[in-house]
């Protein structure tokens, strides 16, 4: 079953699958990145991070700017 899929039977929104989906692909982004290629809009971007570092899907990178990675789930 594809990564996308799977996502569909959770309980996730579609920016918190775009998210997921987009930082699967890379070792770790920026939000700027983030919005760009993953389509959120700049004033949900950090909220979406912030959604699923608190249910463990992503880590922030404490870097200058933070950078965020999926979490091997």
């Amino acid at each position: 079953m594809k990564l996308a899929q799977m996502l569909e039977e959770f309980e996730f929104t579609k920016y918190e699958r775009a998210c997921i989906l987009f930082l699967s692909t890379i070792v770790s982004a920026g939000a700027t990145e983030i919005i760009k290629k993953a389509s959120i809009p700049q004033g949900r971007v950090y909220g979406v991070l912030h959604d699923l570092e608190r249910k463990g899907f992503v880590q922030t990178t404490p870097t200058s700017p933070k950078k965020y990675r999926i979490v091997d789930v």
